[in-house]
């Protein structure tokens, strides 16, 4: 059943929105710039699985919470590595 709900049109569509909606993602998390249809997202599974999965798939990493970034990963590199 999973599978057959993955190759649906619906779920590739929702997957297409939710890739791109993941890159749209700026500074201003309280912007509204989802690339989504919505009554589609509200009633329709496949649409909905596919949607998030495709944002998650797409997303660029981001730390979660406060972490700083692994050593010599971060926008500034380390001067002293060692």
């Amino acid at each position: 059943a999973d599978r057959a709900m993955r190759n649906s049109p619906d779920f590739k569509a929702g997957y297409s929105d939710g890739c791109a909606s993941a890159g749209n993602e700026g500074a201003n998390k309280r912007a509204d710039d989802l690339i989504r249809d919505e009554a589609a997202y509200r009633s329709n599974r496949a649409y909905h699985a596919g949607w998030g999965t495709g944002f998650n798939a797409c997303r660029s990493y981001q730390p979660s919470g406060n972490m700083p970034p692994p050593p010599g990963q971060g926008p500034i590199p380390d001067p002293r590595p060692f």
